[in-house]
């Protein structure tokens, strides 16, 4: 007989604390393992974007150790990076990106500048005399429009997002 052919529940591992999920590994009860199946069969797959560091990015957010240049990484939609060649846990990710993206976001001041000030480093446009900025805590300025849609996604100044 294949795999294919087995009932679900001959191919189900069976424990004291539950029944192991064949998809995500989690141990469910028995009552909800049908529930919990056809959540996780049918839960969006986490999209990120693949690189290769040109330098070292400090650590990573899942396993914590430095990101240094050459390492493949994965970028996720948080725009936090991590270790893409590493055995990483689905719930670590999700985790991290409610974690990330429900932490409150930096206040600013918004005000509007009254000589240039260099670049933004968000739409790499000058920051001219007129335009609306917000500083940040860090002291760091952008235009607001682009700080604002970097909060979207972020909660971090886009120069120091350690802090």
């Amino acid at each position: 007989m294949r795999l294919a052919d087995e009932p679900l529940s001959a191919r189900l591992f069976w424990s004291p604390v539950g029944i192991k999920c064949p998809v995500c590994s989690k141990f469910v009860l028995p009552d909800d393992i049908e529930c919990h199946l056809v959540m996780c069969l049918t839960r969006p797959r986490l999209s990120y974007n693949e690189d290769v560091l040109s330098d070292a990015k400090g650590e990573c957010v899942i396993c914590l150790e430095e990101l240094c240049a050459g390492d493949t990484i994965a970028r996720l939609p948080c725009l936090c990076i991590y270790h893409k060649g590493k055995f990483v846990l689905p719930d670590d990710i999700e985790c991290h990106l409610v974690m990330c993206l429900t932490r409150p976001r930096l206040s600013y001041n918004e005000d509007v500048l009254s000589d240039a000030k260099g670049e933004c480093v968000i739409c790499l446009e000058e920051l001219c005399a007129g335009d609306t900025i917000a500083r940040l805590p860090c002291l760091c300025i952008y235009h607001k429009g682009c700080i604002d849609q970097w909060f979207e996604v972020n909660r971090s100044c886009p120069e120091h997002p350690g802090d």
